[in-house]
């Protein structure tokens, strides 16, 4: 299937064009080169300084992407998370729907820490999400909507407060 947009392999190549580009993105595995699929954000690095880590998504057909983290200079990568919907992303944790449904369009509502693999699941067959910080209270609301295959008592918009997800994983 050709896909109706600019995409390829996400390909690293030094300045001085001194060695050869190299492939950062998983062999068959697709970046669309028009979008906002990819960008740098601060974490931390070995020496105590800042590194850059390169996020992007990447897929296999147009309906299911994964969230990747890379060291552009070493090639190491990570898959974050699989299946993405909305998600925004810093150096700490991801936000949004991951385990997306392509034919629900909906997906399970996590705040993960990235480094840890610590955090929790929210709520499941959300599509649409939002996260604001409460100046009054001092902590983070989130907002989403419910939507299941059958309608069921739990469809529908949810509040809720963001608390810090615990290191060890759990809920």
């Amino acid at each position: 299937m050709a896909y109706p947009y600019d995409h390829g392999p996400l390909m690293v190549q030094d300045a001085d064009l001194v060695n050869p580009p190299r492939q950062i993105s998983t062999p068959g595995m697709t970046v669309d080169a028009r979008g906002k699929s990819y960008f740098f954000i601060n974490g931390p690095s070995t020496d105590g300084g800042v590194s850059h880590i390169l996020v992007f998504w990447a897929s296999v057909s147009i309906s299911s992407a994964d969230l990747y983290f890379a060291n552009h200079e070493t090639g190491e990568l990570k898959v974050v998370a699989h299946a993405i919907g909305n998600v925004s992303v810093d150096s700490q944790r991801i936000f949004g729907t991951v385990n997306e449904s392509a034919q629900d369009a909906t997906g399970d509502l996590v705040v993960q820490y990235v480094e840890g693999g610590g955090g929790r699941t929210i709520a499941h067959t959300v599509n649409e999400a939002t996260q604001w910080y409460d100046p009054v209270a001092q902590f983070v609301r989130v907002g989403y909507v419910v939507r299941g295959r059958a309608p069921s008592d739990r469809d529908g918009v949810w509040i809720t407060t963001l608390d810090p997800p615990s290191q060890d994983g759990g809920q």
